[in-house]
């Protein structure tokens, strides 16, 4: 049976120690691959094992990482993912503005992120065997929608997504790939909307009509990672149109952020 994935929700501290390119890699990591030493960590992010011993233990003060003793490590120290994943809302952070600016980092990181994940999956595509050409996709959706029609949606898809996982989980097949699956609902200007000519595209090879939206915030297993999705938060307005993205591409292991926002 698959096992529940444990999550924790930032304090103000947690999320300020997160917000650094370098602690968002190691702990995604870690969140991928398991147990890891500061020196198979150096290695594998390009960096030296005293930046990554002084970033881990960063984030083992801030609880989101643990040291782990392995037998026969001698003296190395080994370090695991306190959680499987993180979650959010900002309105935690209303009177913290570090804590407030580390969230807009963190947003900023895992959209970016998700751009460069696109393109690598876009260019490599003619590398790619016949049978995962057409696998990953983009769609968007405008919706109209209040907050708790919006909250409602993205509870029934987190539904759908965990049940996926669990049968994943308890069915490994041959072939199987890490994949970034993004969601994001973000509340548009429906003064600047276009006309809501919502598209399912076959993509890279059309493009989504609908909008130009960007997931937000991260998802689930992984600064890097393993899978992702998004929640939005609650905004408080009237019902606005909402555009859902929803992507998945095959993912390398630094593909997204183990971060979700709260609702």
């Amino acid at each position: 049976m698959a096992e529940e994935l444990s999550q924790v929700h930032l304090t103000g501290q947690q999320i300020r120690v997160l917000a650094h390119p370098l602690r968002v890699r190691l702990l995604g990591r870690l969140r991928a691959e398991g147990p890891a030493t500061a020196t198979g960590l150096a290695g594998l992010l390009g960096t030296n094992t005293g930046a990554t011993s002084y970033h881990l233990r960063q984030l083992a003060e801030a609880g989101l990482v643990i040291d782990v003793e392995r037998p026969g490590a001698g003296r190395q120290r080994w370090w695991r993912a306190a959680h499987d994943m993180s979650s959010w809302h900002r309105s935690y952070y209303l009177d913290d503005p570090d804590a407030t600016a580390a969230a807009d980092w963190l947003e900023a990181f895992q959209a970016n992120r998700f751009v460069e994940l696109a393109e690598q999956w876009r260019h490599g595509l003619p590398d790619e065997p016949a049978e995962w050409r057409d696998t990953g996709g983009l769609s968007d959706y405008l919706l109209h929608m209040d907050p708790g029609q919006v909250r409602a949606l993205l509870d029934d898809v987190e539904a759908l997504i965990e049940r996926h996982v669990a049968a994943s989980q308890a069915d490994p097949r041959p072939g199987a790939r890490k994949i970034a699956f993004y969601l994001a609902a973000l509340p548009t200007n429906e003064e600047g909307d276009r006309a809501p000519a919502a598209a399912h595209a076959g993509w890279p090879h059309a493009q989504a009509e609908a909008g130009t939206a960007q997931p937000t915030d991260a998802g689930r297993v992984s600064g890097e990672a393993d899978a992702g999705h998004v929640r939005a938060a609650d905004t408080g307005r009237a019902p606005a149109a909402a555009e859902v993205v929803r992507t998945a591409t095959a993912a390398d292991d630094d593909a997204v952020l183990g971060v979700e926002e709260d609702r």
